[in-house]
């Protein structure tokens, strides 16, 4: 940009301190004080400050870790401190590939000096800082050599709570690695005997499953978390997962598992549940679109949870899809029979046309006067 800059005569070290640029023109220059047109930008000079704390914590860092005749070990634990010291210095400055590389190296040193728990936090950190610069695949490597630090270091609830952080930040751009994470913590908890916690993890799973389509593992999903909740005695939140388990088997299509699920936990449902499910099966048993699309237009099934929702709406556009496809094959075959019948019936007419045709005038005579003469 542009500055108008003000400073006492032959002051341009001062101007140079001040600016990052170079003096365009001079304006006005008087005994005292000259004006300038100066062209740059202003340098921030708390985040210089900042980048060289931080690289002069990376010198003590490295001194820490060089060894000589009266040391013969590397000093891990300090040079860690001083690379995390180095971070936080750079996260400060805004200088993130810097940051990231001292939280790695600090990672590394905590590992080193058998510190799990301190190393799993600094590659969290480094996740961190991977999804500010905008690359999740990284964030997602890190996340997942953290969260297994700190199963190492037997902190499971951070390990946990980190994959579902995790998961979170990259389950826009990579769904599947989310539901990975999301599976992972739920099984980590669930060991912890939190069937609870560990059934929401597996409701998240569920819901990108659904969204990529995955049919089968969200049955296996939902099925997982139905046997969670009801370790909890949450029953009427089975008798819910009944319901969404009946509609991922029917987009699954396989009508024996949907109607085995309805008859082994019925007693889960609440009255409105049965009779709807009940309806939804005997439409696709029968081949009913019309019983299928009111039993799928019911007030419970369009207040479920979002993707169950969807999920509903989706299958009665294919039952829709179906019907008309259906009609539209049988009505040309309709024709093809009515045609036939017509070509039939001309067929039977024509010997009857025959049979009454009048015979021809010559031909009549003739017999005529072969019987002229009487029968003697």
């Amino acid at each position: 940009g542009w500055l108008l800059l003000l400073q006492p005569t032959g002051g341009f070290n001062l101007c140079i301190d001040v600016v990052a640029g170079r003096v365009n023109r001079l304006l006005v220059s008087g005994t005292y004080f000259e004006l300038l047109i100066v062209m740059g930008t202003p340098v921030n000079s708390s985040a210089s400050r900042k980048v060289s704390e931080g690289t002069e914590a990376l010198r003590q860092a490295e001194k820490c870790l060089k060894t000589g005749l009266l040391k013969w070990k590397p000093d891990f634990d300090n040079a860690a401190n001083e690379y995390s010291k180095a971070a936080t210095c750079f996260k400060a400055a805004k200088a993130l590939d810097q940051t990231k590389d001292a939280h790695l190296r600090a990672a590394d040193c905590y590992l080193k000096n058998g510190s799990f728990f301190a190393s799993g936090k600094q590659l969290e950190q480094a996740a961190l800082v991977s999804r500010d610069m905008g690359n999740l695949k990284a964030a997602a490597e890190l996340i997942d050599r953290a969260s297994r630090l700190f199963i190492d270091s037997r902190s499971p609830d951070t390990a946990a709570l980190v994959l579902e952080r995790g998961a979170k930040i990259v389950e826009a751009k990579f769904p599947e690695i989310a539901v990975e994470f999301f599976n992972r913590a739920a099984e980590i908890v669930s060991v912890e005997d939190r069937p609870r916690q560990s059934a929401e993890f597996c409701g998240h799973a569920v819901r990108l499953l659904l969204k990529l389509a995955r049919w089968d593992e969200a049955a296996e999903a939902v099925s997982r978390q139905k046997q969670l909740l009801t370790e909890a005695q949450d029953d009427r939140a089975v008798g819910r997962l009944v319901v969404a388990l009946v509609l991922v088997h029917l987009a699954r299509d396989d009508f024996v598992a949907a109607s085995k699920a309805v008859d082994h936990d019925e007693g889960f449902l609440e009255a409105q549940e049965l009779d709807t499910l009940s309806c939804l099966l005997k439409g696709y048993d029968e081949g009913d679109p019309d019983m299928v699309t009111r039993a799928l237009n019911a007030p419970f099934l369009r207040h479920m949870d979002t993707e169950y929702a969807k999920l509903a709406r989706m299958l009665g556009q294919q039952v829709a899809e179906s019907a008309k496809k259906t009609a539209s094959e049988s009505k040309p075959s309709t024709e093809a029979v009515d045609d036939a019948k017509d070509v039939d019936s001309g067929t039977v007419d024509k010997p009857e046309q025959d049979h009454l045709e009048v015979p021809d005038s010559t031909t009549a005579g003739d017999s005529d006067d072969e019987f002229a003469g009487g029968l003697l």
